[in-house]
């Protein structure tokens, strides 16, 4: 299997996912309609998952998706990301191709830093 980038997967913008997280988690619950579940799915190297990511995301490296896709749900919105998008976005297609509901995050996780994305250390 491939992880070539065949097609570009959907894109979603720093500033948009941040208000998709807002609205999932601080969803009232006055009978709106039940979201998917949102998981965030970080596909860079350990190294650079180190040097900072985004809370509570998934740490799988694109080179192993592959072979963890168990670890993914089918029902969830994932969002992917790297650190400038090139390498989320072949994942997110990927992903697309396996059945997933997938994104890129556009920009990656600079994008996500620069519109002022809470990141965690260590």
């Amino acid at each position: 299997m491939s992880m070539a980038l065949d097609a570009p997967a959907p894109e979603i913008t720093a500033a948009a996912l941040q208000e998709e997280i807002v609205r999932t988690i601080d969803r009232p619950e006055n009978g709106m309609p039940e979201t998917s579940p949102l998981l965030l799915l970080d596909v860079r190297e350990a190294e650079e998952r180190a040097g900072g990511y985004i809370p509570n995301s998934l740490h799988i490296p694109v080179n192993w998706v592959r072979f963890r896709l168990n670890q993914l749900d089918k029902n969830a919105e994932i969002v992917v990301y790297c650190a400038h998008g090139v390498r989320s976005n072949a994942a997110a297609a990927f992903l697309l191709r396996q059945g997933y509901r997938a994104r890129s995050l556009k920009g990656g996780i600079y994008a996500w830093a620069a519109a002022g994305g809470e990141i965690n250390y260590g």
